[in-house]
Parts: structure tokens; C-alpha cells; sequence
């Protein structure tokens, strides 16, 4: 029996048995969109219930999206939510992500772009799941609309604490995530790249003493990494030049970089791999009158096509946020056809030529 029969098998079993039914053949697409049913006396024969019981099935699939009725009767929607809608969730994050505010951008672009079938899709954000006091209800609010089959496949754009539960209870619903580490029953699109493209933006621009200033301020590994990468290119950077930040405090940015950039040692080019992190530092950069990009050149990450703001000229990198979305939802979709999907799919940083070029191409 179905998650959707479960939850309504305590009103009526005949009921939740007709529900049962009747999703399986749409999601199945033996009912495809915009396929008309039998009546309500057709249908109460052939279940052998009686119309009161079909009829509050059909209200029950009507109410979540799958049934449309008018005065020639009853049909399946032409945007059912299997199809057409997508549960975006996010984890515990006490502050401001610029990230998911590009994501949410994204979402609403892609609504108003159908899919390459007719489908118009439509998303439903599913904030910190693993709020610290609101857990219950809010992952309680998520099962339900799985459930339900009020989305038809779920993208997680953070590492929540029970993800791989979630999945594991999504009654067979498409998951994607970006993740560092892939999670077991979920697609992952890996980013990566970030710090190697812009060291090599900037060697051939010809700097060659780099720091960083990161928000994975946890991370001893991250700054071994870096020098690493810097060494590999044959440019200079020290342990003092790399500092990190946490999202809590990304205003002090603005002392960090006055920091850096004091004295007579100091680098010729920051990167700033955090876009919540470069209104700060480029404002700091702007306090220390630095000559940029004659003395500095700043690389600043970027969530395409939504720069945050910068107080100095600055080189963007990071991530096109509709390319991510858009290969998203083609996974989900790509799955829910039945289609070969691999485990892991990496989505390498690019410039902001790189993804001017392809929104243009778009």
C-alpha cells in the first residue's frame, strides 16, 4: 500500500485502497496527464465501493494536485506534483546564505520556464530541517509532504544531519544534493574547482604572492590544500596569509584584510571564497587604499548570475547557479523517466564570461 493509502487508511481502507489505485496508474503514466476517468457509478462498480467512498477519493486526489474535475467529469491534472513539483531542503543555518538566496532566485526562474514535456514546475522550500529546536515539526512538515506525493523528487542543497534518513524514507522520490562527501541513496553534483581556476586566473595575470581568506575557518586541511595549490603554480603565500572566518562573523572581513594588507609584506592577490564574506573584505581592501587592481588583484566567488556586492574592482569565479539547478531537476527527471543516472555528476567552477556566455546561449 502507498504512503498516501497509510495516511488515510484510518478514515476509510476501501478508500485508501481507491486512492492507492488511481495514484499508481497516474504516476505510472498508464493515466497520463489529461486523461479523462470513468465516472464516479463506473468507477464505484469497478471497485466495488460505493460512490460516497470513490467520490471522497477523488476529492482526496483532487485536493493534493493529481485530479481536476469540471462538469464533464474528472480527469488527471496536466501539472500532477509528481511531475511537476520539487522540495527544495535546506540545513541549519543561523545565518544569511547567499547561496540559498541564489537557489531561491533559481527556483522562481524555473518556474516560469516549462519543461521540455509542458510541465510547469513548481518548488517548495523546506527551511533547516535540522533546526536544533524546531526539528520535529519542520522534518515532520517534509515526510508529510512525501508522504502525500506532494513532490516528485527532493533537492537538498546542504548537508543536514539525517539526510541519508531522508532519503532512505522518500518512498522511492528522486534526490539530489551538493554535497562534499556523496550520501547514499541521494545523486550528488559535486562543486569543485574553485581554488584552482582563480590561482591560475591569477599567475597568468602575473601575481605570484596569494592569500586567502575562507569561511571554512574549521578546516586545518584547508589551508594545507591551498599552499599546496599555490606551490604547484610556483607563487608564494605563508600560513599568516590565509585566514578563516566563521559565517557568524563575516563583518570582521573588513578588519582581516586591513590586516593582510598592512605593512610593507604583503600579498599581491586575495581570493575571497566565500560570496557572503566579499562585501566585508573588499571593504576592507577599499579602507586599506590599496591600488586595485594595479598593486592587488582580488578574485571574489560568485554564485552566478547573482554577484554580491564589492566595494573594489574585482575577477569573479565560483558557480553558475542555473546550470546547478537546471542539471538538478534534469537528474530528477531523468530518473522519475526511468533513465541511467550516475552516482556522482562534478560541476566545475567557471568565470563570469564562462557563464555570461552560457545564459547568452540560453
Amino acid at each position: 500500500m502507498s504512503s498516501i493509502s497509510q495516511y488515510v487508511v484510518r478514515h476509510s481502507p476501501r478508500q485508501a485502497e481507491i486512492v492507492g489505485d488511481i495514484l499508481k496508474r497516474i504516476q505510472s503514466n498508464e493515466l497520463p496527464p489529461g486523461a479523462g476517468l470513468p465516472s464516479v457509478v463506473e468507477l464505484s462498480r469497478n471497485y466495488s465501493a460505493s460512490p460516497v467512498t470513490v467520490q471522497r477519493a477523488i476529492v482526496h486526489l483532487r485536493e493534493r494536485g493529481y485530479i481536476e474535475t469540471n462538469t464533464q467529469g474528472s480527469s488527471v491534472s496536466r501539472q500532477p506534483p509528481h511531475l511537476s513539483r520539487f522540495g527544495i531542503v535546506s540545513p541549519y543555518t543561523p545565518h544569511p546564505s547567499q547561496f540559498r538566496t541564489a537557489l531561491e532566485k533559481e527556483a522562481n526562474h524555473l518556474s516560469e520556464v516549462p519543461s521540455a514535456h509542458g510541465i510547469e514546475r513548481r518548488f517548495s522550500f523546506f527551511y533547516e530541517v535540522d533546526h536544533p529546536d524546531e526539528s520535529i515539526r519542520r522534518q515532520s512538515e517534509l515526510m508529510s509532504a512525501i508522504a502525500e506525493h506532494l513532490v516528485g523528487g527532493l533537492i537538498f542543497f546542504g548537508p543536514t544531519r539525517n539526510v541519508a534518513q531522508i532519503a532512505r524514507k522518500s518512498a522511492g522520490i528522486p534526490c539530489v544534493g551538493f554535497f562534499i562527501e556523496p550520501v547514499s541513496g541521494v545523486s550528488n553534483i559535486k562543486l569543485c574547482g574553485f581554488e584552482e581556476l582563480a590561482l591560475d586566473r591569477l599567475k597568468t595575470a602575473g601575481c605570484s604572492r596569494a592569500a586567502l581568506i575562507t569561511s571554512r575557518y574549521h578546516s586545518r586541511a584547508t589551508a594545507e590544500r591551498f599552499m599546496q595549490l599555490v606551490r604547484e603554480r610556483g607563487m608564494t603565500t605563508y600560513p599568516r596569509w590565509i585566514h578563516g572566518l566563521h559565517p557568524a562573523s563575516v563583518d570582521w572581513g573588513e578588519n582581516c584584510a586591513q590586516m593582510l594588507l598592512h605593512g610593507k609584506d604583503r600579498p599581491d592577490a586575495i581570493i575571497i571564497d566565500d560570496d557572503n564574506l566579499v562585501p566585508y573584505v573588499t571593504a576592507g581592501i577599499a579602507a586599506s587604499q590599496v591600488s586595485v587592481p594595479g598593486d592587488l588583484t582580488v578574485i571574489a566567488h560568485t554564485n552566478f548570475p547573482h554577484p554580491t556586492h564589492s566595494e573594489v574592482p574585482v575577477i569573479r569565479i565560483g558557480f553558475d547557479v542555473r546550470r546547478l539547478m537546471n542539471l538538478a531537476v534534469e537528474i530528477i527527471e531523468t530518473r522519475r523517466r526511468g533513465g541511467n543516472v550516475v552516482d556522482e555528476v562534478a560541476l566545475p567552477a567557471c568565470s563570469e564570461e564562462e557563464s555570461l556566455k552560457r545564459t547568452t546561449d540560453v
